[in-house]
């Protein structure tokens, strides 16, 4: 998880958001035999729309190819669910 953490982290704009706290998110999403990122979702948001819509966004811009979850050999879709927090810019 820590690329994944990586990747989505660059997508985000954390230095919009100066509320001066810290933020965890709840997220879920599905990870296609394909490996396609789809159908994310906060199921924890941060009560802020603009920025929720800014993490659903950096989900939905994660093009990386991702290694589906096998059952006998064969992929298959999961539902994979996500955590993350972390700290807005600091006001003076």
């Amino acid at each position: 998880m820590t690329h994944f953490w990586k990747e989505l982290r660059n997508n985000l704009e954390l230095k919009r958001f100066n509320w001066n706290n810290i933020f965890t998110v709840d997220t879920e999403f599905t990870i296609t035999k394909e490996g396609r990122l789809e159908e994310p979702l906060l199921t924890k948001p941060t009560g802020l729309a603009e920025f929720d819509r800014m993490v659903i966004y950096g989900l939905k811009r994660m093009k990386k190819k991702w290694e589906s979850a096998k059952v006998n050999g064969l992929p298959v879709n999961y539902r994979v669910k996500f955590t993350f927090s972390g700290v807005t810019d600091i006001v003076d």
